[in-house]
């Protein structure tokens, strides 16, 4: 079902979910470089992982990938993997220094193109959020929902965590 994602998107969608919590502590510290997703794997994990056992295990990581294991548990899930290579990819996502390598999608790539065509909102904010904040930041994600409109978001903690969970509880169907 993930045919639509070559192994090497695969592999680097797999990585940044490994080292999300690294980048996000990196860019939460200002410690992160410019252009940080857009650095090749061993680049990215030297860039992060600041000690030589972290390195290690990421390293480790990458050796012992493998693709069709990843496919399957995917498919387990019922998610699929759309890459930048394929033609599901939301064009728009193009036009970024650095695109994400790879969608993970419930739904299906049908469902991705979609979402992509169709109008949405953006809710942005701080890692850490006022309580206020958080609060509307959830009441917003879960009206737009509602409304019908996607919640897009740079998928970081705080605010944007806040609206996504906002937009998870709305009532189906808009």
């Amino acid at each position: 079902m993930t045919a639509a994602c070559c192994d090497d998107c695969l592999r680097r969608g797999h990585l940044l979910g490994l080292l999300a919590p690294r980048i996000s502590g990196a860019l939460a510290r200002r410690e992160a470089p410019a252009g940080l997703l857009a650095l090749d794997d061993a680049d990215l994990v030297a860039a992060v992982c600041a000690s030589p056992q972290r390195r290690a295990e990421a390293e480790a990581f990458l050796d012992r990938f493998e693709p069709g294991a990843a496919r399957a548990a995917l498919a387990e899930l019922g998610v699929e993997a759309v890459c930048r290579h394929a033609g599901a990819y939301p064009t728009g996502l193009l036009e970024l220094a650095d695109p994400p390598a790879a969608l993970f999608v419930v739904g299906g790539p049908e469902r991705l193109r979609a979402l992509a065509d169709a109008p949405a909102a953006t809710i942005v904010g701080s890692r850490r959020g006022t309580p206020y904040g958080l609060e509307m930041a959830e009441a917003l994600g879960r009206g737009l929902a509602a409304a019908g409109l996607t919640v897009v978001s740079g998928l970081a903690l705080g605010v944007d965590a806040a609206a996504h969970r906002g937009a998870c509880a709305a009532p189906a169907g808009g």
